[in-house]
């Protein structure tokens, strides 16, 4: 089976602000759901693994397919709250098309 590795953000502000930012969820839900429909696995990396924060401004863009995604128990837990980080990742799992490892 094909796999495709997710990579995410940990940050939660912009430096030097207090403005919030994160994971924008449309963008993340709508590639998910592509992988899903074409029956790709997905893994979810983030510098720091663990929790991402969704950009609060990204909640405002949903539609149904985007809230499916984000209410699936396997998103929530490992696209949202328990990312790999990326020393727990075996590259030699992800084919790059062109690419060698």
């Amino acid at each position: 089976m094909k796999k495709v590795l997710i990579v995410e953000t940990n940050i939660t502000r912009y430096q030097g602000t207090n403005e919030p930012t994160g994971l924008w969820l449309g963008e993340a839900a709508e590639f998910v759901d592509e992988m899903q429909q074409a029956q790709i696995a997905v893994d979810y990396v983030s510098p720091n693994g663990g929790f991402v924060p969704l950009d609060p401004r990204s909640m405002k863009y949903t539609d149904a397919a985007t809230m499916a995604v984000y209410e699936d128990s396997d998103f929530i837990n490992r696209a949202l709250k328990n990312t790999l980080k990326p020393s727990q990742v075996d590259t030699l799992l992800f084919t790059i098309p062109g690419a060698t490892v």
